[in-house]
Order: structure tokens, then C-alpha cells, then sequence
């Protein structure tokens, strides 16, 4: 035989190490988690401390990124005892069904697929599926006044997402009411409090008891603030619940103004420095 065919029958004689090729695999997914989760981390950043309109071309310029966004964004949620958005499709069910929704930064419009009301509009920076309209929060294809109800489910994202408020005031009718679900820790206000804890402990994830108070006493400041800039943006407070262990869930009402006080709440917005309000969310 000749030496060439000598080295084939010896490299078939040879045998793989058994389940080598399946370890190899299971090295190649973990790699790939680790590169997406890199990159979540990296893209969350971006998302809350940049504007909307820089949000929107970094999409645009890439919708994969929005892809590996979400799928990061799932993960976490996962992980939480409770998620918000099954709470929100609970609060809807015992509204009117004919009354008119708009979900603000909607991921995978789950609260129009599972919620009773026939008409919700769902929008957020790329197109995940057909209940989804493209478009930024802070500027929304809708009339004036058309909305029943509005909500920001963990979307509150930005540096000026005090926009986005003032959007679904616009589209929002007298005494609409407005559903914000937000992350705890994103309304601590002492530095690197913005960090989540960790759901599987019931507790927070480290530091002293004294960490503990100091931290339970900045998320209740902040809130507070949160709170009195919402009241700044024509809304009134008509509950609040701070239940669940990773997120606050409030309830608004659109408070009705004249004509002259709806122009200047847009002319006067700029002014609330929002940015100290809400922390961004570092998952």
C-alpha cells in the first residue's frame, strides 16, 4: 500500500475520545454566553446613559444588537421571583376591555399578546414581531389623548426619559392612568447602589447591616423624588407597591390642566434634572 494510504487507514483505526466532541460543544455555548453577556452588560450602559435619539441609531445601525439585548434582558428577569409584566397583564385584566393601551419600550409586546384589551399599541427601538411599532418613546405615531392607559414596564431608559412622560401624557386622556414598574435599586441614590441584589437570598447580595439601612433609606429618598417629578409632569399619584422584592410598581393618574399649563409643562421640562433620579440598572 502506498504510505499515503497507510496514513488513512491509521487515522481511521484511530478513535475520537469518547463524548470529546459534545465537551466541545458545551465549551463553544458557554464561550458564546460569555461574549453575549459581555455585550449585554455593555449595551445596558449604553442604553441608560445615552438619549433616546443616540438609542435609536445604534439600533438602526445594527438590529442585532437588539437581539442579543433582549435575550440578555430575559435572563435576568428570569431570575426574579415575580415578573413585572405578568403583574401588569393581571392589573389589565380587571380594567375595561375596551379601553385603549400603549406600552412604552414593549420588548416583545407579551403585555398585547396576553392582555384582554383589544386595542394596544406596543413600541419600542426595533420589530420583534408583528404587535411591535417601531418607534421612539418620546415621540410615538398616536393623536392626542387616545390612550386609556399608558405603561413603562423597566423602560424608563436614558438620559432623557422624562420625555418619554411627557409623551404619554400627550397621548394619554384626562384622568388616564399610567403603570410605571421600576427596578428598586435604580432609585438609590448613593453611589454604586444601583447594583441588583440577589432574588435567591431574599436579601441583599452583600455589605453590613448598617449598608443595608443606609441603602433602604436612599431607595425610600428616592422614590420620593421620583414621585415629586412625576407630580411635576402632570400626574398624580394614586398608589404605589413596593411588595416585591426587586421592583416598585406605581399607579398614576393624568391630573387635567388647562391649555397654558399643558405648554408649560414642555416648555419647563428641561429644567428637572431627572438624570439623579433614576440610577442606571447594572444587571
Amino acid at each position: 500500500a502506498r504510505a499515503g494510504d497507510a496514513g488513512h487507514a491509521i487515522a481511521a483505526g484511530r478513535k475520537r475520545p469518547r463524548g470529546s466532541a459534545g465537551a466541545a460543544s458545551k465549551l463553544q455555548e458557554r464561550f458564546k454566553a460569555k461574549m453575549e453577556s459581555g455585550q449585554f452588560r455593555w449595551l445596558n450602559e449604553q442604553l441608560y446613559t445615552t438619549t433616546s435619539e443616540n438609542a435609536v441609531k445604534l439600533f438602526a445601525d445594527d438590529p442585532s444588537l437588539y437581539d442579543v439585548y433582549h435575550r440578555g434582558f430575559e435572563t435576568q428577569v428570569g431570575k426574579w421571583p415575580e415578573n413585572p409584566v405578568e403583574v401588569l397583564v393581571g392589573l389589565l385584566k380587571g380594567l375595561p376591555h375596551e379601553w385603549t393601551v400603549g406600552d412604552f419600550g414593549c420588548g416583545d409586546a407579551k403585555i398585547a399578546r396576553f392582555s384582554p384589551q383589544k386595542e394596544i399599541h406596543s413600541f419600542d427601538l426595533c420589530k420583534t414581531n408583528e404587535y411591535v411599532t417601531v418607534a421612539n418613546s418620546a415621540c410615538v405615531p398616536l393623536d392626542d389623548g387616545v390612550l386609556d392607559v399608558a405603561i413603562f414596564c423597566l423602560s424608563l431608559m436614558g438620559t432623557d426619559f422624562e420625555r418619554f412622560l411627557l409623551e404619554a401624557r400627550r397621548t394619554l386622556r384626562a384622568n388616564g392612568t399610567l403603570f410605571v414598574a421600576e427596578v428598586k435599586s435604580r432609585f438609590a441614590a448613593e453611589e454604586g447602589d444601583a447594583e441588583l441584589d440577589d432574588p435567591s437570598e431574599g436579601r441583599l447580595s452583600q455589605g453590613s447591616e448598617e449598608r443595608a439601612k443606609r441603602k433602604l433609606a436612599a431607595m425610600t429618598a428616592g422614590i420620593a423624588a421620583f414621585k415629586k417629578t412625576l407630580r411635576k409632569l402632570g400626574f398624580q399619584l394614586k398608589r404605589e407597591d413596593l411588595s416585591n422584592t426587586m421592583f416598585v410598581l406605581f399607579e398614576f393618574s393624568k391630573r387635567p390642566l388647562a391649555s397654558a399649563g399643558e405648554s408649560k409643562l414642555r416648555t419647563e421640562y428641561s429644567r428637572l434634572k431627572t438624570d439623579s433620579i433614576l440610577k442606571s440598572c447594572k444587571y
